[in-house]
């Protein structure tokens, strides 16, 4: 009789055991489950978070896309991928319609009407190409056609790059080279340079050009007006500016107005002389060797 009770406790409580193993084993089984299902819905609003950016930003890539495309694109820097060329493979359209894309809202070729927003985008891509220009007089295609030529970035120069960094979300401050290895970024600095002015209670070049720029008296005492001349101003200063007819000034305007021309704009819509150059303009910004 002992034994019979002793055998039947043993099996309760190998029962009991496989019962706690099993509950263990089910919930273990619940928390992996819940596991999974939050991994998958956190995947799938990430995933749907991502697909909503990437449409927002291929729409507003239309605008640009419109404005210009891949056949202009190679129009204007033909000769990049040249074996001449320092920066081969390098630059491509895709990289400016997506970094376009990133200040659009903020009116990047998207002020005004079309004809507005094509001569910005004229005058913006006029800068970079002759920044980055390795041609020369009697270069094959012209002198015109080797913008794109180097993978530097075009308009930060010696500006702020931890400003700039900071506001595109990347230590360019100790890592420049970044700029030298992704073509997108650096466009993206180079509009943001377009798009920001240099100090506060200043205009950006996009401000002067597209003529959002209200022109104080002291403006209009040291001959800066609204226009393509005075982009330069606000990015170069008097390096550029505050010279006279100089050839580094000169080259930039050819750049734009070469660019309007194959752009189908056409260069006389460009505007007379003093809205193009920055010869006689005053510096917004002397540097202190003019001063």
């Amino acid at each position: 009789m002992d034994l019979r009770r002793e055998i039947e406790e043993m099996r309760s409580k190998e029962n009991d055991k496989r019962g706690l193993e099993r509950s263990r084993e089910r919930r273990e089984m619940e928390e992996m489950v819940l596991r999974r299902c939050k991994w998958m819905y956190f995947d799938m609003e990430r995933k749907r978070e991502e697909e909503m950016r990437w449409r927002a930003g291929s729409l507003l890539a239309v605008v640009t896309r419109s404005f210009l495309t891949t056949y202009q694109f190679e129009n204007l820097f033909e000769k990049r991928n040249t074996p001449a060329a320092h920066a081969v493979g390098f630059w491509d359209y895709r990289s400016f319609i997506t970094a376009s894309a990133d200040y659009q809202p903020d009116g990047f070729g998207t002020t005004g009407g079309k004809q507005t927003g094509m001569k910005e985008v004229a005058a913006f891509l006029g800068h970079v190409g002759s920044k980055t220009s390795c041609g020369y007089g009697v270069a094959t295609g012209g002198p015109l056609a080797w913008g794109l030529c180097y993978n530097k970035e075009p308009l930060l120069m010696n500006y702020n790059y931890g400003k700039t960094g900071e506001a595109l979300k990347v230590d360019l401050l100790n890592h420049p080279e970044y700029i030298e290895q992704n073509a997108t970024l650096a466009f993206k600095a180079a509009i943001w340079r377009w798009m920001t002015p240099t100090k506060q209670h200043q205009p950006s070049a996009h401000d002067v050009f597209v003529g959002n720029w209200k022109r104080t008296k002291n403006d209009t005492l040291n001959k800066r007006v609204p226009g393509f001349g005075t982009t330069m101003n606000v990015l170069y200063g008097d390096s550029v500016c505050s010279q006279g007819d100089s050839d580094s000034m000169n080259n930039i305007i050819s750049h734009y107005l070469y660019y309007l021309d194959l752009m189908v704009v056409g260069r006389e819509e460009a505007g007379p002389h003093e809205v193009l150059s920055c010869g006689e303009q005053v510096a917004f910004n002397p540097s202190s060797s003019s001063s």
